[in-house]
């Protein structure tokens, strides 16, 4: 949803990609690039991504798109090393969730400062809004310490829709819009248990959500991707 609806100058360009990680992003998007374009990823590969950097770079090699992108490692929480207006495009997938209030909206600011006038931005985040107890699990596990070994770092699952778009018209964005995907991807009882492990979940977790795991197993919560477009006048 995200690629398929990115519009790209026919001109030479250059696309920044924030908290790319291992590439699940980069490559599909990389691949519909024009060859006049550059995509730009940026991540800190610290802590428990930091073999990402290898995955990424050996996809990269593998399908051909290593002179389409340009990995970098950096901290999206400071965007300093880039000048005004140095990207066409702005896109990430999964990010919010790992910053902090008052530091998405510290980065919108940034965003809208390296985004070029006319520009477009687009980010994917899980929605922490559960529609069934199965969806539930992930979003209340990752969200405390109290049952993860490695929560989200913004003290949420991740922030709503709603939050994400008061702070972009906040930031001075416009024709901000709001795109719901159901994620389709359902884990039963004996793998949620194996998935929920891998994320980091507490054997008290486990223990406590066991009725609703082998009852519903896990479902993974739908995504909203948000657009917004930097204003061609400015005020």
């Amino acid at each position: 949803m995200i690629v398929e609806n990115l519009q790209f100058p026919r001109d030479k360009c250059a696309v920044a990609e924030p908290g790319a990680g291992r590439g699940q992003l980069t490559l599909p998007l990389a691949r519909k690039l024009p060859k006049s374009c550059k995509l730009y990823t940026l991540d800190s590969y610290e802590g428990p991504y930091r073999a990402d950097l290898k995955v990424l770079m050996r996809l990269l090699r593998a399908e051909k798109l290593r002179e389409k992108v340009i990995p970098l490692v950096g901290d999206v929480r400071d965007l300093t090393r880039f000048e005004d207006a140095s990207f066409d495009i702005i896109v990430s997938n999964e990010l919010f969730c790992e910053l902090k209030r008052r530091e998405l909206k510290m980065t919108s600011r940034a965003f809208f400062r390296i985004l070029k006038v006319g520009g477009c931005m687009v980010h994917g985040n899980l929605s922490p809004i559960p529609e069934s107890p199965s969806q539930r699990l992930l979003i209340d596990m990752d969200s405390s310490s109290k049952w993860s070994t490695s929560p989200a770092r913004g003290g949420w699952f991740s922030p709503t829709p709603e939050e994400v778009a008061s702070i972009f018209e906040e930031t001075g964005f416009t024709a901000i819009r709001t795109v719901y995907v159901n994620m389709n991807i359902h884990y039963g009882s004996r793998e949620a248990k194996r998935q929920l492990r891998t994320w980091g979940a507490r054997s008290s977790f486990l223990r406590d959500r066991s009725r609703i795991i082998e009852k519903y197993g896990m479902d993974i919560p739908p995504e909203y991707i948000t657009f917004c477009q930097k204003p061609s006048r400015m005020n």
